[in-house]
């Protein structure tokens, strides 16, 4: 599954990507990049920190690395934001579209598959 949602936010960037060459150029297609890969490249920290995670962890340490994964997560996003902020400051809107689209693809994945554990009991 997670490599069906690196695939589909890797197609909503460059979808972005294209809009984004009719109304800006080469520089907006740039920002639209940053912005997609912003976060493909947070939530592949993500799965990588909870992947590495022993199958037998305590519900506690699951939780931790959670919350330590999640707080990556959010630095990693924040620093390439304002790295963004200052290499493409006239097409940050571009940069903001891309990540909220791939973001888009994030939540909806969690529609995907739905484990037979967790599907709703009749």
């Amino acid at each position: 599954m997670v490599g069906r949602l690196f695939r589909w936010q890797a197609v909503v960037t460059l979808g972005v990507a294209a809009l984004a060459y009719m109304f800006g150029g080469w520089p907006a297609v740039a920002a639209a990049v940053m912005g997609g890969s912003a976060n493909l490249l947070a939530v592949t920290v993500f799965a990588v920190r909870m992947a590495l995670l022993p199958p037998d962890a305590s519900p506690q340490r699951r939780l931790a690395a959670l919350v330590r994964a999640e707080a990556v997560k959010w630095g990693i996003s924040i620093g390439l934001f304002a790295g963004a902020a200052l290499v493409f400051p006239e097409h940050f809107l571009v940069l903001i579209v891309a990540f909220m689209a791939t973001t888009g693809v994030y939540w909806v994945s969690l529609l995907w598959e739905v484990p037979e554990d967790r599907q709703q009991r009749g």
